[in-house]
């Protein structure tokens, strides 16, 4: 059993889930940040990132998601490598332009890989065990 703690970190004066990923594409490995979104469905990355990593990101699948503001957000899947310490998944998640909110997004397309993911606000942690 694996088990991954994650301290949240300072983002804009707030207290966030936000953790350090490393992501492969076909060509190289990236390393960003994402906020774990217990509410989102689909992981999105910014389009930056597709580049890095060497993916043409709107070869992808087209999808469409509505964001908690209602706004909508157009974005392609894409399967990827996705390595947290030192476990490993492999999701399909979305590259888009329209992201713009200063952090990348992991859903629960990724977590639902995990037996576990518990965040505890008063500790200031993020748990996944796998």
């Amino acid at each position: 059993m694996a088990v991954i703690v994650y301290r949240y970190v300072s983002f804009r004066r707030r207290s966030m889930p936000l953790i350090p990923v490393g992501i492969k594409g076909p060509l190289h490995w990236g390393r960003v940040r994402a906020y774990v979104d217990s509410g989102a469905a689909y992981s999105v990355f910014d389009d930056s990132v597709a580049r890095l990593i060497g993916i043409d990101w709107r070869a992808g699948r087209a999808m469409v998601a509505t964001t908690g503001t209602g706004a909508v957000l157009r974005f392609f899947l894409h399967p990827v490598t996705l390595q947290m310490r030192r476990v490993r998944v492999r999701p399909e998640v979305g590259f888009s332009a329209e992201l713009r909110i200063g952090f990348n997004v992991l859903g629960l397309d990724v977590f639902e890989q995990f037996n576990q993911v518990t965040f505890d606000s008063l500790n200031r942690c993020l748990t996944c065990t796998r």
